[in-house]
């Protein structure tokens, strides 16, 4: 077996999630708390359980400890009605799901888009009473290879028309695609008009490998939105593995393999045009197994910085060099260390002015197991890296009590209690043939975590 190959049957018990508020594919959320003091007391304070995926709900958190936040499921009445897919979804072909919102029909309301498995994506227009109706197939927004699927989405307006225009990658070896809007409420795939003509192709590889992430953001500030596209391709060869399950070290060395990756940063012209600008930038992204890009100015010099969550120890932070391109400062930053990087949100939890990062992973739910034949490469659990300002990070996930997200997925930091403080939502699990009987958690049954103290 090629190890590629062992390493895609190693990792089969992953289940993906896109956009954790709108769906998850298997386990529970774990809600953290933010009082945005780093001066807390290590760990925080526990009130449900760290290990998801077991049969049992965690342990029920007091008021005090949700500060009143509660949550109902609403889907049905808002009219989601249409599973994620019909297929039993198992390994990486269930680590698959997206959503992305946007004002669509210029209604001033946020419409969603929902990708899917095996069928039709929906785009499910606002109503304005709190109830959504599908109307993928009247605008030409079911997907580029229903049959196949897609993975993530992302909505920005491309060509300066002033009307979203939507990129959807593609799941199971399916197309890409690049859809335009024509500012009267119809879509067409422009894909390949566009310079885009690497996504219009199926991937061809012995080891399923996946786009999963999509980025639209202004990498070198001249006004137009630039796009990123990561692909999950575990299909390098890793020059340390010892095959132990011992933690990897940040900015391990990889080799791309023999397939084409299809991780690419594109220029935009400004009309909506794209050029790859991958290699002329310094960016190597043919040797990650990407999940999620995202631009934020890290050290404070204006340039938006790269950094990348990437599974099989493959986050990276790249930065940005005034436009000109990108260099990879992962080791020298302090980040990459926590494995199996999935999730990711920049943003600045502990109110410096400075954005942190917080990467998901894998966490072993009893620490006094080993986690080997969990994961090859180790079970760190999640990473808060705090940013010191210029670019430098400490991970601070053990002593502010969120280092133990079980198998995490996506991930938001907001202010879910309206108390002007923000939270962490964590979307959790992971689901194989063996573990597809267990009991799923409800909105009710939701892990709380004290992140920070008063």
């Amino acid at each position: 077996m090629a190890e590629g190959q062992s390493r895609e049957l190693s990792r089969a018990a992953k289940v993906g999630i896109g956009l954790i508020i709108v769906a998850t594919l298997g386990g529970s959320y774990a809600l953290m708390g933010g009082r945005g003091d780093t001066t807390a007391a290590p760990g925080g304070t526990t009130a449900g359980s760290a290990s998801a995926p077991a049969t049992d709900p965690p342990s029920s958190a007091t008021e005090a400890d949700t500060k009143g936040v509660t949550f109902s499921d609403q889907s049905e009445a808002a009219g989601f009605t249409t599973p994620h897919s019909l297929q039993d979804l198992f390994g990486v072909q269930a680590q698959t799901s997206g959503a992305a919102a946007a004002d669509v029909f210029g209604t001033g309301r946020s419409d969603l888009y929902v990708t899917r498995v095996g069928a039709a994506n929906s785009l499910y227009r606002n109503n304005g009473d709190g109830t959504f109706t599908d109307v993928a197939g009247d605008v030409g927004l079911e997907g580029p290879e229903p049959a196949k699927g897609s993975s993530a989405a992302a909505f920005a307006d491309v060509n300066a028309d002033g009307c979203p225009d939507l990129f959807v990658s593609g799941a199971q070896r399916g197309r890409s695609a690049l859809y335009v809007n024509d500012c009267t409420g119809g879509f067409a795939d422009e894909t390949e008009a566009r310079g885009l003509g690497l996504y219009s192709g199926q991937v061809y590889s012995a080891v399923l490998r996946q786009d999963h992430g999509v980025t639209f953001a202004d990498y070198d500030n001249n006004g137009t939105l630039d796009l990123l596209v990561l692909q999950w391709d575990p299909s390098f060869d890793d020059e340390r593995s010892d095959g132990e399950g011992e933690p990897c070290l940040p900015a391990d060395n990889r080799q791309p393999s023999e397939d084409e990756n299809r991780s690419r940063l594109w220029s935009n012209d400004g009309a909506g045009n794209f050029t790859d600008v991958t290699e002329r930038m310094g960016l190597r992204l043919d040797a990650l197994a990407g999940f999620t890009g995202q631009f934020s100015d890290v050290d404070g010099d204006t340039w938006p910085d790269l950094l990348i969550a990437g599974d099989f120890c493959t986050s990276r932070l790249y930065r940005n060099d005034e436009g000109t391109g990108f260099t990879d400062v992962t080791n020298a930053s302090g980040v990459g260390g926590e494995e199996n990087g999935m999730g990711s949100v920049v943003s600045d939890v502990n109110g410096d002015g400075a954005p942190d990062w917080f990467v998901t992973s894998i966490g072993h739910p009893n620490p006094d197991e080993d986690c080997a034949g969990l994961t090859w490469n180790g079970c760190s659990g999640n990473h808060l890296y705090l940013n010191d300002g210029s670019g430098g990070f400490s991970n601070a996930a053990d002593e502010l009590g969120v280092q133990q997200g079980w198998w995490g997925w996506g991930a938001a930091i907001e202010d879910f209690s309206g108390d002007g403080q923000r939270e962490i939502v964590q979307a959790n699990g992971f689901i194989d043939p063996e573990t597809r009987q267990q009991k799923y958690f409800t909105p009710e049954q939701i892990a709380v975590y004290e992140q920070f103290t008063e």
